[in-house]
């Protein structure tokens, strides 16, 4: 970008298009505002037959809302297992699991690192 531009030329083209301004004349808006009456006719009649869709669609969408806030189909497919995942391990907790649980909820000592592998036949006096 080695070229200059001249500023001056450009500011001198503003001036002059300033100085005579251009009216878009009479047949030129009369057009604009048919086509604006036009535009609003059907508006207005579009509006009046989708009253009871619009009332059925907002109820329709208040779940569709829910699951694009979530991220999309993917994101609550994954929040719901998640959720049957965490509600299946509170009703039917694993044994090793509700013993570290109790140890830490107690205050205790650190759960041991074995006591998940007892289902193996791995105890402390194999060891």
């Amino acid at each position: 970008m080695t070229e200059t531009r001249d500023d001056d030329q450009l500011k001198d083209l503003f001036q002059a298009a300033r100085a005579c301004p251009q009216d878009p004349g009479a047949p030129l808006l009369a057009r604009v505002l048919q086509d604006a009456e036009a535009e609003l006719a059907a508006r207005q009649t579009s509006a009046g037959s989708r009253t009871v869709s619009v009332r059925q669609t907002t109820q329709r969408d208040w779940g569709t809302g829910w699951v694009r806030a979530l991220g999309g189909w993917p994101a609550a497919a994954g929040l719901s297992l998640a959720t049957c995942a965490g509600v299946w391990i509170g009703v039917a907790a694993p044994e090793a699991l509700t013993r570290t649980a109790q140890s830490v909820m107690s205050g205790g000592s650190e759960p041991d690192v074995f006591i998940f592998a007892d289902g193996f036949g791995l105890n402390e006096e194999a060891m």
